[in-house]
Parts: C-alpha cells; structure tokens; sequence
C-alpha cells in the first residue's frame, strides 16, 4: 500500500536522532517490528529509505525514528529540514522482522543504537496485549547520551515488572551502568532453551550474537533477526 502522509509532531530523542510522527491520508495496517519506506524530496529529487515503524499498530499515528549517519544524505536532509505540516509518501509495510507466537513466555530484545525502533514497536503493542510477559532488552550504545527513548524505556521498566530494561554502554568512561560490549558471558544470563529472541544492529554484529546465542543453546528456529546498515 501507497499513500501520503503529513508530518503532525517532531521529538528530538538524542543530539542526533529525532523521532518523526506520520498521519497517513488512510490507515496503513503493520505488525510489530515491520518497516516501511519513505520517499521525500531532496534537491528537486524523490529519495527513498527504508525506516522500521517505532510506535505501535494500535495506535492511528505511525512514528519513524532517523538517526542522522555521517554518510546519510537522507537521515541528515531529515532531521535538519523535516517541519510539521510536510507530506512523505510511504510505502508498505514490508519485513519478517516481527513478533512470534504470542504464547511464547520469555522474550529477549538486544539492540544496538537506533536498532531499538522496531522494539520500541513491539513493546508498546504488548504492554496493552500482554502486559504480563516476561521481556528482557539489553540495548547498546557508545555513551549514554546516545541512548533512544531512554526515558521512556525506564519508565517502562518501573510500570512492568516482567520487563528488565538493561543499558549497555561501550565508549563512556564515567557511566555507572554495565560498560562492556554484549558477548556469551552476558546473554547467557537472560536465556533459556525456550527464549524467543530477536535482534536488531549492525550486520556483523547481528550475526555474531546469533552465533553466541546459538551456541548457548537455544535453536536457530527461536532467533529473529533485523540488520541495519
């Protein structure tokens, strides 16, 4: 499906990374997790990107999360030009990247920098369908100022007591947290042979985890996978 969708809200989440709110001109249904592409102008050009949808399917409004890269002529056009009242086309949905059965017990989310938005998705739809599932998200990034809807996910944390919340920073020397990169030793605190667990970040990240993960036991069959870059 195809259609325009205006710009009705714009939330800055970190210094380089703001979070784009879209009211298509018809409801374009998605599940958990999926993305869809966006085509704007720039310099007299239409330019596409493919952007996972960070808010849930239950609400009217789609929310898209564009971290500006250094080489992303697109991300950066967005964040420094994008204004309430612009129109996108979008395009979509697309991806497999989505939750599985729903009777699964224990979920474990790992993220890297913006590789949190399709999760972002996903825990809003089941905080209002399944509020009781136990879910761990260890989520990485360099300094704690680089961390995407931080608030939001503490305060997540403090209203669902079966959601661990667990940051993980990799470049920031006076952080009080867990400072370390995700390997074995730490995934095999949050997994059981039966965790569902999904993924999302930079492709040799991705898949080195999958390997970990695998490794420790759980079936390849349990591991969802979303690469960004």
């Amino acid at each position: 499906m195809e259609c325009s969708a205006v710009i009705t809200q714009i939330v800055p989440e970190t210094t380089d990374t703001k979070t784009f709110r879209l009211m298509p001109e018809q409801p374009l249904p998605f599940l958990p997790g999926q993305f869809i592409m966006v085509t704007a102008e720039i310099d007299g050009k239409p330019v596409t990107r493919a952007f996972s949808i960070s808010s849930s399917p239950l609400l009217r409004h789609i929310d898209i999360t564009i971290k500006a890269e250094i080489n992303g002529n697109f991300s950066k056009f967005a964040n420094n030009n994008f204004k309430i009242g612009d129109k996108l086309r979008v395009k979509g949905p697309y991806g497999n990247f989505t939750l599985a059965d729903e009777s699964q017990d224990e979920l474990l989310f790992v993220a890297a920098g913006s590789g949190i938005s399709p999760f972002r998705s996903m825990l809003q739809y089941i905080f209002k369908k399944q509020p009781e599932k136990s879910i761990t998200l260890l989520l990485s990034n360099k300094t704690e100022a680089d961390i995407i809807f931080k608030q939001e996910l503490e305060q997540y944390a403090k209203e669902f007591t079966q959601f661990k919340f667990i940051p993980i920073i990799t470049r920031d020397s006076g952080w009080n947290g867990r400072a370390m990169r995700i390997d074995s030793g730490l995934l095999r605190n949050y997994l059981r042979a039966n965790t569902q667990c999904y993924l999302c970040g930079p492709p040799m990240m991705v898949e080195n985890l999958k390997q970990q993960i695998m490794q420790l036991g759980v079936d390849e069959k349990h591991i969802k996978t979303e690469k960004y870059g």
